[in-house]
């Protein structure tokens, strides 16, 4: 080893040295590429070499040694050769420099690769069998992040260099300190040095089942048509001075944010704004007062759509759906949802619900691979029935009209029988009659006009909902009287 390394550990003349050496590989031949820009920003530029200007750049454009990328208003993604992954803040300066060799362990040196931060922060994943990185930045403040993950941030003060996992060296005027994983350090230029701190811890949902309903949020909930719910989760408590920062992301893919809060260590709980059906994230993760945010926890959240065909009744507020015969409900938004009868397994969503009984069926929902939270959906068969009377009772034709009244209820009250309008099917004797109704009050009315003839005729109606169920039935005998006129109407 060159013997000049072993001056790395005095401050200013590590920055120097690696400097220099940075520059003569540059100077040697063309420059090489070190790194492939895989996700540009908007407005990101990049400086090919220190005399030249800021280019745009676009996806693929090689970064070559010596060269210098500014993030524009959006996160940035960055490969190196070795597979290492950088994910760039906004409003971030990197440079990039040729390989070099540090005193990382006791024994012989360890090459690293390079990048010297001027501002904004970044997140470093590397693959094992990667190179270590060593981040630089100016007043002699140094991290090297061993294979794993790890963060660098400038700051007013200085640095601060994170290590969620793989661990790290940090140095601030010439003094190394091993960062395990777990733990982050703020480098100061000037002032005495803090010691490792440990990560905020990460966020744990109560572990207590939540069952939704209309007026309590869950991890899950059911709507009908256009209507919309809220969404809600609870997890414990931090540490006393941090922060929770959480995230309702709709396209996990993406990490497009919803809404965006910061609450208070002893405020661990979430309340959606009424939500529209769709697959939804919670992201929640904890942070220090420097800013320092912890592992990231995601848990899935869904807002499922009914749509009921004509004449089934959802009642939000007892999460109930009643169902005449032969109707039935279509689902949508049931990705990541399952569904199980009251007693049996859970299996995926089915694209239609129905009835298809007598007693009433309970249908329990939850988001798959989540079993504390659920909610509940009865489905019912229809209590519609209609009374039909006939009168008069002792009616004789051609003297006495047939008045019929029919009276829609729902002994369970759960339909507004001012909502049905009912048909109604005459028969007198076996001939069909055709006959309207109009509503008088809370019922409807028709009337059969009598006939002559010497009878008798037997008068039998049925009260019929939209799809032809009985909703209830009348029967009555007339009597005529001895005419020589043939039966007419």
């Amino acid at each position: 080893m060159n013997p000049a390394l072993t001056r790395w550990s005095r401050g200013p003349a590590f920055a120097a040295l690696v400097a220099s050496v940075a520059i003569g590989a540059h100077a040697q031949g063309k420059p090489v590429a070190l790194a492939t820009i895989q996700q540009p920003s908007a407005g990101m530029t990049l400086r090919a070499h220190p005399a030249g200007t800021w280019e745009p750049v676009t996806s693929e454009t090689k970064i070559p040694q010596g060269g210098a990328i500014k993030t524009g208003t959006g996160e940035a993604v960055v490969v190196l050769t070795d597979g290492t992954r950088l994910e760039i803040q906004p409003g971030t300066t990197l440079q990039f420099h040729a390989s070099t060799e540090i005193n990382l362990d006791p024994g012989p040196s360890t090459r690293v690769a390079r990048v010297d931060i001027k501002d904004g922060a970044f997140r470093v994943a590397i693959p094992a069998g990667g190179r270590p990185l060593l981040a630089m930045a100016s007043k002699d403040l140094f991290v090297a992040f061993r294979p794993g993950a790890g963060r660098a941030r400038i700051t007013a003060a200085g640095m601060i260099a994170a290590s969620d996992s793989g661990g790290a060296k940090v140095a601030a005027s010439g003094r190394w300190t091993s960062l395990q994983a777990g733990q982050y350090q703020i480098l100061r230029t000037q002032g005495a040095q803090e010691g490792p701190k440990p990560l905020p811890a990460r966020a744990s949902f109560v572990a207590e089942p939540c069952h939704a309903s209309a007026s309590k949020a869950c991890a899950i909930a059911v709507v009908s048509g256009d209507g919309r719910a809220q969404l809600g989760a609870r997890w414990g408590a931090a540490a006393a001075g941090q922060r929770w920062w959480v995230d309702l992301i709709r396209d996990r893919e993406n990490g497009e944010v919803i809404k965006h809060l910061e609450l208070a260590a002893d405020r661990p709980q979430f309340l959606s704004e009424p939500l529209a059906v769709g697959a939804y994230w919670l992201s929640v993760r904890a942070a220090t007062a420097e800013g320092i945010d912890g592992e990231r926890v995601l848990r899935p959240m869904r807002v499922v759509r009914l749509l009921p065909d004509l004449g089934v009744t959802w009642i939000a507020r007892e999460q109930l759906l009643v169902f005449p015969p032969g109707r039935k409900v279509k689902v949508d938004g049931t990705s990541g949802v399952q569904v199980a009868w009251i007693g049996q397994q859970f299996v995926a969503v089915p694209p239609t619900l129905e009835h298809d009984g007598e007693a009433n069926r309970q249908v329990r929902w939850r988001v798959e691979g989540d079993s504390m939270d659920d909610t509940v959906i009865t489905l019912e068969k229809s209590a519609l029935r209609a009374d039909v009377e006939l009168t008069p009772k002792t009616a004789r034709w051609p003297k006495d009209p047939i008045q019929i009244m029919v009276k829609v209820t729902d002994p369970k009250r759960r339909v507004d029988p001012r909502t049905i309008h009912p048909r109604l099917s005459v028969k007198v004797n076996d001939t069909p009659f055709q006959l309207g109704l109009t509503r008088a009050g809370d019922s409807w009315r028709g009337e059969i006009p009598p006939r002559n003839g010497s009878g008798p005729w037997v008068i039998r109606v049925e009260a019929l909902d939209a799809d032809d169920n009985v909703l209830g039935r009348g029967l009555l005998n007339v009597v005529g009287k001895a005419s020589s006129s043939p039966g007419l109407w």
